[in-house]
């Protein structure tokens, strides 16, 4: 795991001895049976520089040493991840989060200068087995031809510097996007069931692996010139893994081993990678097949009850949910009454779990389906909108099951290339709402007829005007709107200038929230007010936010524009937004400005202007004559 505090010192073994902190020691003893476990598993964790780093940390902020007994320096780390994920201010939760991310991506993320030739090699074969030599020497890519060790003439392929950052961009993005979404969940709630050291034992144990052979059977090892993602989250899997490596810890019997040797032998080596491969191969799919199948039944486990019923009703289905996990679905019966609606199976016995419902006393917690990212499968939003219908806080659900039911009628419309009409389009753009959906990450579908669509097109149908009239009719929660500005004049200088318009619909169907963020004696200044850089502008660099300002006919939101308005709001909290500058200074330097506000305020600096971040946007200006 990351040094979070640079300049560590290491603790002599002459300061007196110390007795933890009653915080500390009450932590330490609630993950006694894991803090063994990781000190007999990384013989020198207490004295790794994280460690330390996390010792002196504590020395500073509070005054405290902590002792040097290597199960409290261990205790003190983990309770530093702790206090990150148990902040109850969730913005200083969420930033304390991002702080990790990038000192991990910067740790383990693959750096260009370690891209292996060998890569670029099976990138140019792949290309000359297609048959298309011809489109890699029309791409600049040529030939270099050596001598290796044993006398053999190979051949290496020299990629231009384009091509070549254009690759390394895609291996970067994925391998942080892959890692994210291991830290994601392991910092969620969801996973709050999991002890701190199995987290830490996960985590650290997958940023060692590469790409895993369904032959074989088994994970590669990652190097530091890895070009592979990390390898892919299985919540179910995970839970799997997390259960006997507990159980393990703490002299628990493990009941799913006791007739399988092979099992009892990976669980003796305590190998994560070997585990993890096993539960993978346990976590038998849902048969595609047998979805459309929606007959079935509702079964409730009441709070309280015996978890194990639950867990082996999941298990071996690849839901996906970590209720499969037996601690996970202990902890959580213990809050609530869990449901789960059951299809009938080739018996005509409920036995293949669809949907699940997950309570806190009486309040609903989660709705999961077994569809991409836990959302419901299209086949029973009916049947989960009638249950729900049943809770108290049903209506929250019934909107997440009305926009999947409606979102699976307007992807059928989309792929038969039907028009879709105007109240179609503003729920695409969630210009009323947010499209909701039952899993962890929005509906992929959604990206995905967005992506179709012709936006100059659509955003001549959609009335922004609409949109503007009911923004003007509300006070924004993250910044003031200057005053007294007639929204009857702004109408009318707008309605003479049909393509200024078409130009503000574009900001506002691409997740910009225009709003007026200043005027003139001459003209309105409309500008991007969404809270975080506009959704459907990010992961790109500052050339391509650059070109597509300039096709939305806007202009990217200059320096001290930016800075004026977050005097008069909060922007860019969790994300950064591209800014003006001139384009022959941005070729000539290789550097473009770059704003967010981050713990120290506002920040706007020069940055590598070809770089590209899942959070990284634009936000634009554009200015409308009075009349």
């Amino acid at each position: 795991m990351p040094n979070i505090i640079p300049d560590s010192q290491n603790i002599t073994d002459d300061q007196p001895p110390l007795s933890p902190s009653p915080e500390l020691e009450s932590y330490a003893k609630e993950q006694e049976e894991g803090i063994k476990f990781l000190k007999g598993k990384y013989k020198d964790l207490h004295n790794s520089p994280e460690a330390v780093s996390s010792a002196k940390r504590k020395e500073l902020r509070t005054g405290e040493k902590v002792p040097q007994k290597p199960e409290a320096q261990i205790a003190n780390y983990l309770s530093r991840f702790r206090e990150i994920l148990d902040r109850k201010d969730e913005g200083k939760r969420q930033r304390g989060i991002e702080a990790l991310r990038k000192i991990m991506h910067r740790q383990h993320v693959i750096k260009p200068e370690n891209i292996p030739q060998g890569y670029w090699n099976s990138q140019a074969e792949i290309i000359i087995n297609q048959g298309r030599k011809a489109d890699l020497q029309e791409g600049g890519v040529h030939e270099k031809k050596y001598t290796d060790t044993k006398g053999n003439e190979r051949i290496n392929y020299i990629f231009p510097e384009e091509l070549r950052s254009q690759n390394i961009e895609v291996i970067i993005a994925d391998q942080k996007s892959t890692m994210d979404n291991w830290l994601n969940y392991l910092s969620s709630h969801d996973a709050e069931a999991y002890p701190d050291w199995a987290k830490y034992w996960s985590f650290r144990s997958m940023l060692g692996l590469s790409t895993y052979d369904k032959e074989k059977k088994h994970f590669a090892k990652r190097r530091k010139d890895t070009v592979a993602p990390f390898p892919d989250l299985n919540r179910e899997a995970l839970a799997y893994v997390v259960d006997i490596i507990t159980k393990k810890a703490e002299g628990k019997q493990i009941d799913i081993a006791e007739d399988n040797t092979d099992l009892q032998k990976l669980i003796q080596k305590e190998n994560f990678a070997k585990l993890y491969a096993h539960a993978i191969e346990s976590v038998t799919p849902t048969e595609q097949t047998e979805r459309g199948k929606i007959a079935g039944e509702w079964i409730t486990y009441k709070q309280g009850s015996d978890h194990i019923p639950l867990v082996k009703s999941l298990q071996g289905h690849g839901t996906g949910w970590c209720t499969a996990g037996e601690s996970t679905a202990k902890a959580q019966l213990e809050n609530g009454d869990f449901h789960v609606y059951y299809s009938y199976d080739q018996d005509g016995k409920p036995s293949i779990p669809r949907i699940a419902i997950r309570m806190e006393k009486d309040q609903i917690t989660e709705v999961r389906g077994v569809a991409a990212e836990q959302n419901l499968d299209p086949y029973v939003a009916d049947v989960a909108n009638k249950k729900l219908g049943e809770f108290p806080d049903g209506d929250i659900y019934q909107k997440k099951a009305g926009d999947m039911k409606r979102l699976t009628e307007l992807e059928k419309k989309h792929k038969a290339r039907k028009d879709l009409a105007p109240e179609e389009l503003r729920f695409l753009y969630e210009l009323e709402d947010q499209i909701q959906g039952f899993g962890y990450k929005e509906d992929p579908r959604v990206a995905e007829i967005r992506g179709g669509r012709d936006i100059e097109k659509d955003s001549k149908i959609i009335d922004v005007l609409d949109e503007l009239k009911i923004r003007f009719n509300t006070q924004p929660e993250h910044y003031r709107r200057p005053k007294d500005i007639d929204f009857n004049k702004v109408k009318s200088a707008l309605k003479v200038n049909p393509a200024l318009m078409q130009k503000l619909a574009l900001m506002e169907i691409t997740g910009g929230k225009p709003d007026i963020i200043g005027e003139t004696e001459a003209e309105y200044i409309f500008g991007d007010c969404s809270l975080q850089s506009p959704s459907w502008r990010r992961n790109m660099n500052w050339l391509q936010s650059y070109e597509m300002s300039k096709r939305f006919g806007c202009q990217l939101m200059d320096k001290d524009t930016y800075k004026a308005i977050q005097e008069e709001g909060q922007f860019d909290t969790e994300s950064w937004s591209w800014l003006g500058d001139a384009p022959a200074k941005v070729k000539e330097s290789g550097r473009a400005l770059l704003g967010d506000r981050g713990e120290g305020g506002v920040d706007v600096g020069q940055y590598r202007a070809d770089g590209r971040h899942p959070g990284i946007g634009w936000r634009g200006l554009l200015r409308v004559p009075k009349i």
